[in-house]
């Protein structure tokens, strides 16, 4: 017990005295030299992405291939790749891969300090590792060893991730990597997006929110790979905001899905459909606008602009009345404008046209005193929403200070300041407080927001930041509380996504995530006070309501269980608890690292893993050279039976040979077989009890292994 507290008081200095980097920047530099000048901002060569809904979330995987191309560096070896980025507080990192040598490492995932330790101690040795941090509940930080640029060229990684699902009453849709992608020196000429979907998500599309233009995918019928949707994204596609959308399979205001084997389920409910309440009307807010020139990387000022004029025109009423500050004499119009397409347009044109009327420097302080005079004279209450990138609040005495002339403005009035942090370019570091460093204005914004009632969004896209504040400005109008059982059982260990609990605001959706005894039907008590009324209702899903759900359920749970402790973290038994159920289910924390060694230093070589680039036949990564050897499977494409002739073996050896899905899965091991005297073995496989798709068979003897894809069909 001892050495887990020592472990846990180190862990928790390391991450309180450490610097937090831009939200999204890839760099390269020499860990050999030091001095300015040694890192430069380098190259994504290649991007693909691949996406597969699962309810609640979407699971993304993200192939990268980086290089020093396009820097100083580049005629260099044993150069070190950093990728800082930020997600949503809610996503989850569940899985990281590196190539070494066309070999697949699937990452361990080990405590922080023993995985930090391990990664300085080999890139001090000049060999083989790559390691993912969580610095942060939104900011994540992939360093890679050794980029040798000159003489082998980039380095090929995977991150895997479960993206939280921004729910509306027909859609359902996740932001794509874009900040990512946008970080690279030389920019992207393509980016392969490949989407799987099965019921019931259904007509995936992209939209892209600065026009407001959405585009339908392509089919591609693969034999090998099975059907899926495919896009071509090009450098002018990868504007900020960009989304991946699906019909959500809402029905009556409620989807539901559950895996009867692990005993978990999920829903997300959209309280006012689900209870057929009337929307809000006459909602009033006034934006205010800050841009610091300096302080965003990947971000346009034309982006910002357009990004907000977009998100009004999606998200506000023709009821809603709205007003803009982006100069700090006085707002765009001096008195409430109705919210409908003509007026947003018409307030957004002036500085749409001309940017450079939103000055290039800090005002937020000036601005935010207009906003809060705007919405006093007018006496018809009214909340401000601050887009900022600006870090001049950084030490807690100026912070302190300007809260407390913000609040004695309001004087008796409470008005909700809800803050947009765009920031993304900021190694700025404010004073140290209880032996954590505040970065940035985090400390005015948390204390600012928390104090006027408003909220503070900093993790994800400035469009997906917006979009959920815009979402909240229903006010928080009631109670809501929800309680949730199954025939003959009972749940436990839920979690709400967002960890809304009671006061939320009717129109955003309420997402739970829990274990169950029992069997379906699930009932759903929805009871609370909406606009002084008080109500309760109860919703019923049965079998033919509730989508099964394939194990990933169990990532889900358990991101949001590590969410949960994190948030409790206040001491070493908390820290203790986050690192066991981090490491236990095999999710990312800020307290655990995922490290990827190289064979002769201990990194596994993983024959599950498949590559779903496509750059060349389907790759499985061994840990031995391959077997040359001769598999026919006949017929392949097959419907049930498929017949499985190997020559070339040793004859007398012994084989494990066994069939896995296109997740990796193994789902067929067939008893240990050896070849006759020939070196030929016949095996059957009955799948009748496997739905059709990609699977391959792998053999795997004392001189290597050998792996043939086989085809199922309907």
């Amino acid at each position: 017990m001892k050495m887990l507290s020592t472990l846990c008081l180190t862990l928790a200095f390391v991450l309180c005295h450490s610097v937090a980097p831009a939200q999204t920047a890839l760099s390269v530099n020499n860990p050999n030299w030091w001095g300015w000048g040694n890192s430069e901002q380098a190259t994504i060569e290649e991007a693909t992405i691949v996406v597969r809904p699962k309810g609640l979330y979407m699971e993304v995987g993200l192939y990268l291939e980086l290089s020093a191309d396009g820097t100083s560096l580049e005629a260099y070896d044993e150069l070190e790749i950093k990728l800082d980025f930020g997600l949503p507080a809610d996503a989850i990192i569940h899985d990281s891969w590196l190539w070494i040598d066309d070999q697949i490492i699937k990452a361990d995932l080990l405590d922080r300090w023993t995985a930090s330790g391990i990664y300085e101690e080999i890139v001090d040795r000049a060999q083989d590792p790559s390691i993912l941090y969580q610095l942060s509940p939104t900011q994540y930080q992939l360093r890679i060893f050794p980029l040798n640029n000159a003489s082998q060229g980039p380095r090929k990684v995977k991150i895997t991730y479960l993206m939280p699902v921004d729910w509306s009453a027909n859609t359902a849709q996740i932001e794509l990597p874009v900040e990512i992608m946008r970080s690279s020196v030389l920019e992207l000429s393509t980016v392969d997006l490949r989407v799987w979907t099965e019921a019931p998500w259904n007509n995936p599309r992209i939209y892209a929110p600065l026009s407001g233009q959405t585009t339908t995918l392509n089919w591609v019928d693969d034999n090998v790979w099975g059907g899926h949707q495919y896009a071509e994204l090009t450098g002018d596609d990868l504007k900020p905001g960009l989304s991946l959308i699906v019909d959500a399979p809402f029905e009556n205001g409620v989807f539901a899905s559950h895996n009867e084997t692990e005993q978990m389920y999920q829903f997300a409910v959209l309280p006012r459909q689900a209870l057929n309440m009337e929307g809000p009307t006459n909602r009033k807010v006034v934006f205010v606008l800050n841009y610091d020139l300096y302080k965003t990387n990947n971000l346009t000022k034309e982006e910002m602009l357009q990004t907000l004029r977009q998100s009004m025109l999606d998200m506000l009423n023709p009821s809603d009345s709205f007003n803009l500050i982006y100069q700090s004499t006085l707002p765009a119009n001096n008195t409430w404008l109705p919210a409908d397409e003509q007026t947003i347009n018409s307030v957004m044109a002036p500085v749409l046209d001309n940017p450079n009327l939103l000055t290039d420097y800090d005002d937020l302080f000036t601005r935010l005193n207009l906003a809060i005079d705007f919405v006093q004279i007018h006496n018809q209450g009214g909340e401000i929403i601050a887009l900022s990138n600006s870090d001049s609040y950084a030490d807690t005495w100026s912070a302190n200070n300007y809260i407390d002339q913000l609040l004695a403005d309001m004087g008796a009035d409470n008005i909700p300041i809800h803050i947009v942090d765009y920031q993304n370019f900021n190694y700025v570091i404010g004073w140290s407080i209880w032996n954590q460093n505040i970065v940035g204005n985090t400390y005015f914004y948390d204390n600012l927001t928390r104090l006027t009632g408003g909220l503070y969004e900093r993790g994800g896209s400035i469009f997906y930041k917006l979009r959920h504040i815009l979402e909240y400005l229903d006010a928080f109008e009631g109670i809501l509380e929800t309680y949730t059982t199954f025939e003959n059982g009972f749940t436990y260990q839920r979690y709400n996504l967002g960890g809304i609990v009671d006061e939320v605001p009717f129109g955003a959706p309420l997402r739970q995530v829990g274990k169950y005894q029992g069997q379906l039907p699930m009932q759903i008590l929805l009871t609370g006070e909406y606009n002084g009324a008080s109500f309760g209702e109860t919703i019923t899903i049965d079998t033919s309501q509730s989508y099964p759900v394939d194990t990933l359920i169990r990532e889900i749970w358990a991101g949001n269980s590590v969410h949960s402790l994190q948030g409790q973290a206040t001491g070493n038994a908390n820290i203790a608890a986050v690192i066991d159920r981090s490491l236990e289910e095999r999710v990312l924390s800020i307290y655990t690292a995922f490290l990827c060694l190289e064979p002769s230093l201990g990194g596994e070589p993983c024959l599950e893993c498949i590559d779903e680039t496509f750059d060349d036949e389907v790759i499985i990564s061994t840990n031995e050279k391959e077997i040359d050897i001769e598999i026919k499977a006949s017929p392949n494409p097959f419907v049930d039976l498929v017949n499985l002739t190997l020559s070339g073996l040793h004859p007398g050896d012994s084989y494990r040979i066994a069939i896995y899905n296109a997740q990796g899965q193994v789902v067929h091991i067939f008893a240990e077989a050896i070849p006759d005297d020939f070196g030929e073995l016949t095996l059957e496989w009955d799948s009748s009890s496997h739905p059709a798709g990609l699977y391959f068979f792998a053999i795997e003897g004392l001189e290597g292994r050998a792996v043939a894809k086989l085809v199922k069909q309907p």
